[in-house]
């Protein structure tokens, strides 16, 4: 039997936490000093079953955090996923440039998934940074996809199950952009581009 210690979030609900490393469980001591010091290590699913209906967050003092919601967490679980749809409310600044590193294998997974659909034309990874009125600054993957309009219903069940296993220690936002339209990265090469011949075939 384990008692796992948690915390208290910013509207003051108890939230779960879980750790990449050690060097991140130490961001939240230096915050704060009381806090459990004992750690267990584990794989990520039995401690996502042994908490199942918890929120849980990921690496929480971190500069880079993750919050996983009960449903979230149950749709891991379960095998599904699905992109969250995400509206800004008011102008917001962003500054975007290449990534300095890319989770091993996740490009040629994403290039599966795109190759098999015929709506999608291309891809490109970037990194996103937004800075908060705080002072401190949101960043994240931003994969843009570019095709036609019905890209995104036909990849979002596939693509939401692949990104859940990219996205534990940083989160991924993804970026639609029209077949004709301009795209958002623009100064990146993508690293997936299909391939048409005379008659549209790949």
């Amino acid at each position: 039997m384990v008692t796992l210690a948690d915390l208290l979030d910013q509207h003051g609900s108890h939230a779960q936490p879980f750790y990449t490393s050690e060097e991140r469980m130490q961001d939240t001591l230096t915050v704060v000093p009381s806090f459990a010091r004992n750690f267990l290590a584990m794989p990520c699913r039995p401690f996502f079953e042994m908490t199942r209906g918890t929120t849980l967050v990921l690496n929480p003092h971190s500069a880079v955090s993750k919050m996983f919601l009960p449903g979230e967490v149950g749709q891991l679980l379960d095998g599904a996923a699905t992109l969250t749809p995400r509206v800004l409310e008011k102008d917001t600044q962003v500054l975007v440039g290449a990534p300095a590193n890319i989770p091993p294998g996740m490009t040629e997974v994403l290039t599966a998934i795109f190759a098999a659909h015929p709506e999608v034309d291309e891809a490109t990874l970037g990194w996103k940074v937004t800075p908060r009125e705080s002072g401190s600054v949101d960043e994240s993957y931003l994969l843009e996809i570019r095709g036609a309009t019905t890209a995104r219903v036909a990849v979002s069940d596939e693509l939401g199950r692949a990104l859940t296993a990219f996205s534990i220690a940083t989160p991924i936002d993804v970026l639609f952009t029209p077949q004709h339209g301009d795209p958002f990265l623009n100064k990146l090469a993508p690293f997936y581009r299909r391939r048409r011949g005379l008659f549209r075939r790949h």
